[in-house]
């Protein structure tokens, strides 16, 4: 029953399941499996996860391909395959537990067609080898328990074998299955003696571990080689978002079924059951029906198969809710947040196969309770109408979503793909592969893959950024340094070279054919325009494939896509640039003249980027954080040169997205006010004291912190809590975008007693405001509290005054208590909370940063005889993103030297997007907003655009224009000139944008002299 269907779909079409490697390249994957180092992720990482493959996804894949099965198809049989060794396997266990005829059929199909495997059959299927294994474990120990010796027992630890390799967490779970069978068999129905029980769980446990060893080293390797990956995942607290015990009940439950992208839903099926009335009402029937059938059943072994649908469930709901678990869930989220081995159990969805196995089984009880007291009709029709349930129950299977539209790609890579592959692999040699940009998954524009396509159908190592980090703690981190600035618009090309180089990369390459509205990653043509001519250090570009067409896959009618200009050409879809140069991955260097640089790779960018790094005579770049005492003075004795960064800045660091990872620069010694389990910061120098970190310093203040700011997927720094007292009404900190706002914090410790009987607030006057704070309390040294309503002067320039008794305070906290949307279940496409102002008399925050000071101190008068490079950097954002805002608005620095030095300055000055008009052409032209002697005001332009300003309308350029704020209404705009002399003329030519990407007004005014004309 589950093969046609699954040949049917989508056929020639391959799935983006599990690793794209074992569909690419079987064999290439299978030779590189045995080694648990990784070379192509991470600039090289020890990992488990290759092993995992020896058995059986490899040898399965590997066998397909040599057999000239198209890949597809193999796929197909896969995916098939686990659907029905898990239905033959509760056939295995009724019969172990003496069922026959139709009972058996229905609770087979019934676990066979669970929605649970919905959760990872498109994308990761391994982890369905556990849920497809369970009932033969089951049953393997039942038969052992009753027979004892060794058959059982080894039978048992070979599925074990072959089920676990890819994922322990899925196989823990499900072996609570097997393991509640013991106790049952003892005290329940007799089956077992305690000694025989005792007896069996040795064989089995030394077997299974004996028969797992191999992929057991892998875990261990990798737990005291590799990053703890685990960190930098999803938290207790995104899984227990949607792990209701409804939803369990149903063996749903797992946070990524509900999720969705800038595009679809990230498992299209999951729409059936969340929108769906029919699909919903079947998915609660049938574990209803279960639940029926187990109140009337007398049966030895429903006590069994009920345990197993509630222990499932108190797994499967874990945590939640998050803020008031039950008791088992708080010992749980005490577990799972305060270890590594519980935060490896986090994935608590991965329980509902006990769910799926009970309720599959106690359906087919009551179908076999039944037939003694219905006639064979009657028992038939029955029968087929629950069978009916369960075939509805897994919809997806028979409309073809099994492989998602938006997971999938032909059977044959593109031909571009194929060719750049073997040009770069046929360059060999002892240099990686850089492939940029980096994208939180590889979603092409003619296909899905997840995984970048290049390692699997190359030899060279390789490197690109995905979302989360691999490799080790400093390469990950120079690796997100370089992209990031690539994301976030701020890249400088000049720092590709000698970066490259420093990487030994010997060749990059550059990708264009990403669905980049998915994501918001990077768009192809204006980084192409960063690529031409090629970056210096790089060589002119091989390129592959037709120039990618300008379609998008989504309206994006942004000021990103509009200030590209339309004669900008259409990149290829892939472009290899070389690297001379590059060095070689495996390498001695001198001691002599290296570079000791007290920042992280976000430093490492910036001094590449002004000509600090890559010259003829740079020794190794070592990190000041990284180096001990006698490591200091022999690189100062080696004729060290000296780089001061504002980089390593003490900041949380979140991995939701490839975008705004870094929260704000912290203060020495700063304590987060709650506990935020998505800080999970890179362990670049374990051990290092505040004096390695560029920190902030809040001068006026001892600290203005809040429970937390932006937004809870990416850090968003210009949101940070000190813009609440920086006396800048168009800067503030707000919280809880596209969340609930309701108990978040603002805290204020000021640096002496504040005696005072009014407070004036300020809501957040910039930008979107469908949201703003309709109710606060102020609370003083965390005793006395003040409730306030806050009305429409709290969202105006000069505030709300709350006035109360006069008091002396040290702190001041203020609490959000409502805000106008309400108590919702969904706050999504709402905007953030807080306040732009927060005025207490003779209060006042004037935040500097505060350079990293151990290297210098150390240094100490020796510096004196070393040549010092101090690098410092804005932090800023693309100004085309006009839903961010720069991170600093000023250069604000503070270090001390230890000797008398003089310097040159040197560094570029950009004209700033976010600049008023007037002052824009008051400093380009010298005069406001002129154009031919005329004064050229309008309404608003578009944001971050230098090229949309209202003077561009008039400078009698076909190729120039003025574009209103997007972000605000196109009705009303208007755009002005002031004549220096009276002009006479009997019409207006005007030439309108109609490029497709711009709104056309199809009626205007025009106003001359005061007289009005549509």
């Amino acid at each position: 029953m589950v093969y046609p269907p699954l040949l049917l779909t989508h056929r020639g079409m391959v799935g983006a399941d599990t690793k794209s490697y074992l569909y690419l390249d079987p064999s290439r994957l299978l030779g590189r499996a045995p080694s648990l180092w990784d070379p192509n992720v991470g600039m090289g990482t020890v990992t488990h996860q290759n092993i995992g493959y020896l058995l059986p996804m490899g040898p399965y894949y590997w066998l397909c391909h040599a057999g000239g099965l198209p890949m597809w198809v193999s796929q197909r049989l896969w995916t098939a395959s686990l659907l029905f060794l898990a239905g033959l396997g509760v056939v295995y266990l009724l019969r172990t537990l003496g069922w026959s005829g139709r009972a058996v059929l229905v609770a087979a199909l019934a676990y066979a067609l669970t929605p649970y495997v919905l959760e990872y059959e498109a994308r990761i299927s391994a982890i369905l080898m556990p849920w497809s294994a369970m009932p033969w474990m089951v049953a393997l120990v039942a038969r052992g328990l009753r027979r004892g010796g060794w058959r059982h027992p080894a039978a048992f630890a070979l599925v074990v074998a072959v089920c676990g390799g890819v994922n322990a967490t899925s196989l823990i779970y499900a072996g609570v299955a097997p393991l509640l069978w013991i106790p049952m068999a003892i005290w329940i129905t007799g089956e077992a003696s305690v000694g025989r029980a005792v007896g069996t769980v040795l064989r089995v446990g030394a077997l299974t571990v004996l028969t797992s060893l191999w992929w057991m080293a892998g875990l261990v390797t990798q737990a005291g080689y590799g990053l703890d990956v685990l960190r930098y995942t999803e938290t207790v607290q995104v899984v227990a978002a949607t792990s209701l015990p409804i939803e369990v009940l149903r063996s749903l439950g797992n946070w990524y079924f509900y999720g969705r992208d800038a595009i679809a839903a990230w498992i299209q099926p999951a729409v059936g059951y969340t929108r769906q009335i029919g699909l919903l009402t079947v998915s609660y029937l049938l574990p209803w029906l279960a639940v029926v059938g187990a109140a009337a059943l007398r049966w030895r072994h429903k006590l069994y198969f009920v345990a197993l649908v509630v222990v499932g469930v108190v797994l499967g709901v874990g945590v939640y809710p998050y803020n008031h678990p039950s008791p088992v869930g708080a010992v749980f989220k005490a577990f799972a947040t305060g270890s590594s081995a519980g935060l490896a159990l986090r994935s608590v969805g991965r329980a509902a196969p006990l769910v799926a196995l009970g309720v599959a089984v106690l359906l087919g009880a009551g179908i076999d309770a039944l037939s003694s007291r219905l006639s064979a009709s009657r028992l038939s029709l029955v029968t087929a109408l629950v069978g009916l349930l369960v075939l509805v129950n897994m919809a997806p299977l028979f409309t073809g979503q099994f492989v998602d539209n938006n997971l999938q790609r032909p059977e044959q890579l593109p031909s571009w793909w194929v060719q750049a592959a073997a040009a770069v692999n046929q360059a060999r040699g002892s240099t990686r592969v850089l492939e940029l940009p980096g994208a939180d998954f590889s979603h092409y524009r003619w296909g899905t893959t997840l995984d970048p396509v290049t390692p699997g159908i190359m030899d060279r190592p390789f490197v690109s950024r995905e979302l989360i980090p691999y490799g080790s703690a400093p390469s990950a981190d120079l690796l997100r340094a370089l992209d990031r600035r690539m994301q976030e618009g701020t890249f400088e090309p000049a720092s590709l070279g000698p970066l490259a180089r420093l990487m030994s990369v010997g060749d990059v390459v550059l990708r264009s054919d990403l669905q980049y509205e998915r994501f918001l990653t990077p768009r192809p043509r204006p980084t192409w325009q960063q690529f031409s001519p090629p970056p210096p250090g790089l060589s002119n570009p091989t390129t592959f494939g037709p120039p990618v067409t300008r379609a998008t896959l989504v309206p994006l009618v942004d000021e990103a896509n509009l200030a590209t200009p339309s004669t900008a050409a259409d990149p290829p879809p892939v472009a290899v640039f070389g690297v001379p140069g590059a060095l070689p991955i495996v390498r001695t260097e001198t001691t002599a003249a290296p570079v000791v640089l007290a920042g992280d790779g976000e430093g490492v960018v910036d001094a590449a980027a002004g000509g600090v790094l890559g010259g003829s005579g740079t020794g190794p770049v070592l990190y000041a954080a990284d180096l001990g005492s006698s490591a200091r003075q022999q690189a100062l004795a080696d004729g060290a040169e000296l780089v001061l960064t504002d980089t390593n800045r003490r900041r949380a660091q979140r991995w939701g997205t490839i975008q705004d990872v870094n929260g704000y620069t912290e203060q020495a010694g700063e304590q987060p006010l709650v506990t935020d389990l998505t800080d999970n910061r890179l362990p670049l120098f374990p051990g290092a004291t505040d004096a390695a970190f560029t920190v902030a310093q809040q001068r006026g203040v001892v600290a203005v912190r809040a429970t937390h700011y932006g937004n809870p997927v990416s850090y968003e720094p210009w949101y940070r809590p000190a813009l609440a007292l920086d006396g800048d009404p168009t800067t503030a900190w707000e919280v809880g975008a596209f969340s609930d706002p309701v108990g978040e914090r603002l805290q204020i410790d000021v640096t002496g007693p504040v005696t005072s009987d009014h407070v004036t607030i300020v809501q957040p006057l910039v930008g979107a405001r469908e949201r703003w704070i309709t109710r606060a309390t102020l609370t003083f040294d965390g005793g006395a509290a003040v409730a306030v309503n806050l009305g429409d002067a709290s969202r105006m320039a000069t505030g709300q005054t709350v006035t109360f008794p006069s008091r002396t305070f040290h702190r001041l906290d203020i609490t959000v208590d409502a805000i106008n949307f309400g108590r919702r279940a969904d706050f999504s496409g709402g905007s953030g909370v807080g306040f732009s102002e927060v005025q207490i008399p003779g209060v006042h925050v004037d935040e500097y940063v505060r350079l990293p000071t151990d290297l210098l101190a150390n240094a100490g008068t020796a510096s004196a005889d070393h040549r010092l490079v101090v690098v410092l950097t804005r932090k800023r954002s693309d100004p085309l993103s006009s839903f961010k805002s720069d991170e600093e608005l000023a250069l604000k620095r503070t270090f001390t030297l230890p000797t008398a030095r003089s310097f040159d300055i040197d560094g570029p000055a950009r004209l700033s997007a976010t600049a008023t008009d007037d002052a824009l052409d008051a400093l380009v032209r010298g005069a406001p907003a002129t154009g031919g002697g005329m004064v050229v005001r309008a309404s608003s332009s578009m944001a971050g655009s230098l090229t949309a300003r209202p003077v561009y309308a008039l400078d009698g350029q076909a190729a120039t224009a003025w574009t209103p704020d997007l972000r605000q209404p196109v009705v009303g705009q208007w755009i002005e000139a002031a004549l220096p002399s009276p002009v006479t003329l009997d019409h207006l030519d005007l030439t309108l944008i109609a490029d497709g990407r711009h709104s056309v007004p199809t009626r205007i005014g025009v106003t001359i002299d005061g007289h009005t004309q549509e």
